[in-house]
């Protein structure tokens, strides 16, 4: 880790001399985040397609109006 310094107030992050940028060097906290990104992806997913079934739905609706009214 000579590479790395602290992160004063935090004790899971570090951060790299050369680059600037700060890691998270708890592996818990890492695979929560995983999880947690993972979970969101699939609810974006299933929003997804729940519009598209709605769209799909809307002009099956608008058909059906139309063929009725003439």
């Amino acid at each position: 880790m000579k590479d790395y310094m602290k992160v004063e107030g935090h004790p899971s992050l570090v951060r790299d001399k050369n680059s600037g940028v700060v890691l998270n060097i708890n592996n818990s906290e890492i695979k929560e985040a995983r999880k947690r990104k993972k979970a969101w992806k699939e609810q974006q997913e299933e929003l997804d397609s729940l519009k598209s079934e709605m769209k799909e739905i809307k002009l099956l609706l608008n058909k059906i109006l139309e063929a009725t009214n003439g």
